[in-house]
């Protein structure tokens, strides 16, 4: 349970303040992203969001700008996961999607690792943390799978998004 605070909510697992509307729309791109994968079980593994980062992470973007609050604003990121940290030497790293807020990754997706608790939705790290290695911070998809690509679904993300509360 997150605890409030001067500035936001801590979140438990990091212990990491990040505004409580934030975490609040956190949570609500990850149940779209839920519902997203429900409609299109082919992509990846619906359990844990396997393959579903681009899109939650552009869920979770557009969420934030439909809020058009100016102290409140996410990067989208694309890089990689390693749970040792060893980007270079680790043949398990992954491509990820994430979303950053000042200096803390916001990782919507992030259950899909097993390093990463099945019930940590909103998982936070500090962009210190060698696990995660950004590469681009924009939103291209040129070498991205088609299937797994945000601009193969840019309607019915927008869609998903607008009928969002």
């Amino acid at each position: 349970m997150e605890r409030n605070n001067k500035k936001g909510l801590l979140h438990p697992s990091s212990k990491l303040v990040i505004p409580s509307s934030l975490l609040e729309v956190s949570h609500q791109a990850r149940e779209l992203t839920e519902k997203f994968a429900s409609l299109h079980p082919s992509i990846g593994l619906q359990a844990t969001l396997r393959c579903y980062c681009a899109v939650g992470g552009r869920i979770l973007y557009l969420l934030v700008k439909k809020q058009k609050k100016d102290s409140l604003k996410v990067r989208f990121v694309q890089g990689s996961f390693a749970a040792d940290g060893k980007h270079s030497t680790n043949p398990l790293k992954c491509n990820h999607c994430w979303n950053l807020y000042q200096d803390i990754i916001v990782d919507i997706t992030a259950t899909q690792f097993t390093c990463i608790a099945a019930d940590d939705v909103v998982h936070l790290e500090h962009t210190s943390s060698p696990r995660y290695q950004a590469r681009f911070k924009n939103m291209k998809f040129n070498s991205w799978e088609k299937q797994q690509s945000p601009s193969t679904w840019e309607d019915e993300i927008k869609e998903l998004v607008n009928s969002a509360g």
